[in-house]
């Protein structure tokens, strides 16, 4: 049995530990084996680490828990600062062939998935097919045909820890009684030759993100004013960047506008699909936890 998971850059030291301690303590305590891709070598349009679990179903189910709170902790730094408890928010990959089943019928599975885990948000990232027409950009306006490239789509999901870790267990079950369509045809961490190919093919494509004609898809939450600063970036840049890497509009209340019964600024993300809205949010979060780990 195997899994994928995606790693933010910051979270990653988390996982390894010093001089690689704590990655091998993960694996004697699992029993299974646990490899991260190496700094700089991201998932394709993404910035984020690739860390495959290998190891018996049972085995990979501890491994997977363990990493996850591992990856929790990294976020709770933010609460440090004030911030509002905002939905964990993990990224599964998973082989192409696999989701037709993980889908179901008229999205029955994926849909009984959601309600048993407890889970707000799960959504699987566009069809290679669709990228001409959305511009499939899984953290990065430049990714083009990543599902063609690398045979893997992202599934992400959002929601309360628990509810998220039941979430990410009950797709490894799945994989795991459905072998035939879940086997990764890449089961390393490297996806270097896949970066070469989109990077030369990305010079041929307009640097300029898609237009949002018709934003259909929206959420609000509350970000602490102390915060504010780091979304923004200076005259703006840093929110610039996110909304062409996510594909979104972000928007920020003015100063003094709160959201109800709070303190924290008001923070909406608008965009064409819940997918680039869910991964919209997982670029603010990660960007704070980022800069609350180097407030400590």
């Amino acid at each position: 049995t195997a899994i994928k998971l995606l790693v933010s850059n910051n979270s990653s030291g988390c996982i390894i530990g010093r001089s690689g301690k704590t990655i091998s303590e993960l694996q004697a305590d699992s029993s299974t084996r646990i490899k991260l891709s190496q700094g700089g070598d991201y998932y394709p349009g993404t910035q984020d680490r690739v860390c495959l679990i290998q190891g018996s179903l049972d085995n990979a189910r501890v491994a997977v828990e363990m990493i996850l709170l591992k990856l929790l902790q990294v976020e709770s730094i933010v609460n440090e600062f004030g911030s509002v408890a905002m939905p964990f928010t993990i990224q599964v990959l998973v082989p192409t062939p696999s989701c037709g089943m993980l889908i179901g019928r008229g999205g029955s599975n994926i849909k009984s998935i959601k309600e048993e885990s407890g889970v707000s948000f799960i959504q699987l990232s566009q069809k290679e097919q669709d990228n001409n027409h959305t511009a499939n950009a899984i953290m990065s306006n430049t990714a083009i045909n990543t599902a063609a490239t690398t045979s893997e789509r992202i599934i992400t999901i959002s929601g309360c820890f628990e509810s998220c870790v039941k979430c990410v267990l009950l797709i490894l079950e799945e994989m795991a009684s459905n072998p035939e369509v879940s086997r990764y045809m890449n089961m390393t961490t490297s996806y270097s030759k896949v970066v070469a190919a989109q990077q030369s093919a990305a010079t041929a494509q307009s640097s300029h993100p898609p237009s949002l004609s018709a934003p259909t898809h929206s959420i609000q939450f509350g970000i602490p004013e102390s915060m504010v600063g780091f979304v923004l970036g200076r005259r703006g840049k840093t929110l610039t960047q996110l909304q062409e890497q996510s594909q979104t509009r972000i928007r920020l209340s003015q100063r003094g506008v709160f959201l109800p019964g709070t303190n924290q600024r008001v923070l909406t993300i608008t965009g064409n699909t819940a997918e680039h809205v869910a991964n919209a949010q997982y670029l603010i979060n990660q960007r704070l936890s980022e800069k609350g780990s180097s407030r400590r």
